[in-house]
């Protein structure tokens, strides 16, 4: 169980750790290679009711990639606490 849920809140935002180039890249707003808004930022909110949307990012694969990635994330709840740490004890 999450901490959002033991508290009664929603997730807001959340923060990527980026994957490794050699593994690929995630987008905001990507429609193609030559067309994106901009490359995702590890310092950048985004949001799951908002603008930037968690729902416009895209992950595109490295030229020649083959594998599993695993983009781990930590999410913040509507009143600023931590909702979910992805990759650490508690998170998935």
């Amino acid at each position: 169980m999450c901490a959002g849920e033991v508290q009664g809140t929603s997730l807001n935002y959340v923060y990527f750790d980026l994957p490794s180039s050699r593994e690929g890249t995630l987008y905001y707003d990507y429609t193609s290679r030559n067309h994106y808004g901009s490359k995702v930022s590890d310092t950048t909110r985004y949001y799951r009711n908002s603008s930037p949307r968690i729902s416009d990012i895209t992950f595109v694969p490295a030229d020649g990639f083959s594998g599993t990635v695993t983009i781990p994330y930590t999410g913040y709840d509507t009143a600023g606490f931590l909702y979910w740490e992805s990759g650490h004890p508690g998170g998935g």
